[in-house]
């Protein structure tokens, strides 16, 4: 029986080596994420972005291991040794505990204060102006109730004024 897929932005883990030979990593702000994946039976997805390894918080590719960043053994920065103390620590598999996050990195500045928010809100309006009022939900991406309610205003104006 295969198991449930899991959804955008639920928690797993996986070895550091399942990390090392499934994927390329890529660093965005303070996110590193998955840029291209290797094998197609991986339990990575692309854009999954790591969350911590063996608990230590990630947010640069200097975090992790050099193993993992290059693909190849070798000395580990600094943070790496705080998560990797000795050699002792290969022998208890080192974990990294990733996210799913099927669209990429998420934008962490308000919705007001982006530009080209307001363009992306003007085009969702003009779609909705030109369904019927009954399904015009159907063609709004926003996650704020706020948001989704001021596209259906606009769009209702837009479409009294044609």
């Amino acid at each position: 029986e295969a198991e449930p897929p899991l959804a955008p932005e639920d928690d797993y883990s996986v070895s550091i080596e399942t990390l090392k030979n499934s994927c390329v990593l890529r660093q965005i702000g303070d996110i590193v994420q998955v840029q291209e994946l290797y094998r197609e039976n991986s339990p990575l997805h692309m854009f999954d972005q790591v969350v911590a390894i063996n608990g230590h918080v990630i947010t640069s590719m200097e975090d992790l291991p050099e193993e993992v960043r290059t693909g190849k053994p070798g000395a580990c920065s600094s943070v790496c040794q705080t998560v990797f103390p000795s050699l002792a620590s290969y022998f208890w598999h080192p974990t990294a505990l990733m996210t799913r996050a099927p669209f990429g990195y998420r934008i962490r500045v308000p919705t007001d204060q982006q530009g080209h928010i307001y363009f992306s809100h003007f085009i969702s309006m003009v779609k909705v102006a030109m369904m019927e009022e009954a399904s015009a939900q159907e063609v709004i991406f926003a996650n704020d109730p706020q948001v989704k309610v001021g596209i259906l205003r606009g769009g209702s104006r837009l479409r009294r004024a044609t």
